[in-house]
């Protein structure tokens, strides 16, 4: 399962514009719902390949999967795969999609390197929690066997 969904897309862009970057070269369908098998599965990559990247990123500082997953992470897998479905269709060429993957890019750079987090627990703050315990049995001291 991807980090966003088909849902997530339109709600984000609309369903005429998730449609027609589904379909490049090929009629435009009325709805989601209209989608072919290929149309969805190109959508469906592109989400894949948006997850792909942000994990790159994101698993350098968090433990993966995060769940329930962030807000930010949706957003940035929706800009990503927006971006990619662009590629070959009448979107291409957006100056405010561009600038939008790099912003996006540029917030994922920098949450790897810690000037941003999410509020979720950190991957070192999960394994420290788990180190190694050592353990032994309770020292018997008696009277005769000290010395002085």
């Amino acid at each position: 399962m991807t980090r966003a969904t088909i849902d997530d897309l339109v709600r984000r862009y609309g369903e005429g514009e998730i449609c027609t970057a589904a379909s490049p070269g090929s009629e435009t369908p009325a709805s989601v719902a209209d989608l072919t098998a290929a149309q969805r599965a190109r959508i469906e990559g592109a989400l894949g390949d948006a997850d792909a990247l942000i994990d790159g990123y994101v698993r350098r500082r968090y433990a993966l999967p995060i769940t329930p997953e962030p807000p930010e992470l949706i957003r940035a897998a929706c800009v990503l795969a927006r971006s990619d479905l662009a590629t070959g269709t009448d979107l291409v060429g957006s100056e405010a999609m561009r600038l939008a993957r790099k912003e996006v890019t540029d917030w994922l750079g920098r949450l790897a390197d810690g000037a941003v987090s999410l509020a979720v627990p950190d991957a070192a703050g999960a394994a420290g929690a788990s180190g190694a315990r050592v353990s032994d049995r309770p020292r018997e001291i008696e009277t005769t066997g000290l010395r002085g």
